[in-house]
């Protein structure tokens, strides 16, 4: 599931213990996408996964892009993957108009 970012979000994230985030940018039409995948762990920026291009302290930068970037970028937070899965049924009720549907 993917849920547009809110400070909200953010918020639950961090007390969660989710300090980083993993970070993909893609192109959707005319629109620029930025997945973030939260992780508990300190990522190694030699190691990153294929997916991603670099990684994010939850605390700075996911931050400020929850408090709004320009009209043409969409950023997203992938609760698939991980632990975050478990909370599915928490993130239907608290962020459904929030959820970002592909």
């Amino acid at each position: 599931m993917k849920i547009q970012i809110t400070p909200t979000l953010i918020d639950f994230l961090i007390k969660s213990g989710y300090h980083h985030c993993y970070s993909r940018t893609t192109l959707l039409g005319m629109k620029t996408c930025i997945t973030l995948t939260p992780v508990k762990k300190t990522p190694r920026l030699k190691f990153l996964p294929l997916a991603y291009d670099t990684y994010f302290q939850t605390k700075k930068e996911p931050v400020l892009m929850a408090q709004g970037i320009d009209d043409d970028t969409v950023v997203v937070i992938d609760t698939g993957k991980g632990g975050l899965k478990s909370h599915e049924s928490f993130f239907t009720k608290k962020f459904e108009k929030d959820i970002w549907k592909v």
